[in-house]
């Protein structure tokens, strides 16, 4: 792979990484600014989820709306982390160390090894929910 072709690449990447999120924010202050949300679905959230509103003057559930979407725009915004993995990936191919399959990845530790690291990512992955709870 040539510095050209994996500049090449990973600006595309970019380009359609950053042209979704960009769509998704937008759709998302489009429907914060326009959207309204119903009663019924306060009342639903408050409950079945615990969520707790603020009540106006006549009893109706007072909720942001832009925090839903707001919210589905931060969840969105890990698709960065791929892009990242995308970059390193052609960084991979661009310096030369080996081909992309199975083989360029398998540990020398073995099983034990793969397992260990695994469970590792899993906690890294799961660590907010726990601190959450």
């Amino acid at each position: 792979m040539t510095k050209e072709q994996a500049f090449k690449d990973c600006l595309w990447a970019f380009l359609f990484v950053a042209g979704s999120m960009t769509v998704v924010m937008i759709v998302g202050f489009i429907m914060a600014s326009i959207g309204t949300l119903e009663q019924k679905w306060l009342i639903n959230l408050r409950d079945t989820c615990g969520e707790e509103y603020d009540v106006d003057e006549n009893g109706l559930l007072l909720a942001n709306s832009s925090g839903m979407y707001i919210g589905t725009v931060a969840k969105f915004a890990s698709v960065f982390g791929l892009f990242g993995l995308y970059v390193g990936q052609v960084l991979f191919r661009y310096k030369g160390f080996g081909r992309l399959d199975k083989e360029a990845f398998t540990s020398k530790k073995g099983l034990l090894h793969q397992v260990i690291y695994t469970l590792l990512i899993a906690c890294i992955y799961q660590s907010p929910a726990w601190l959450r709870d």
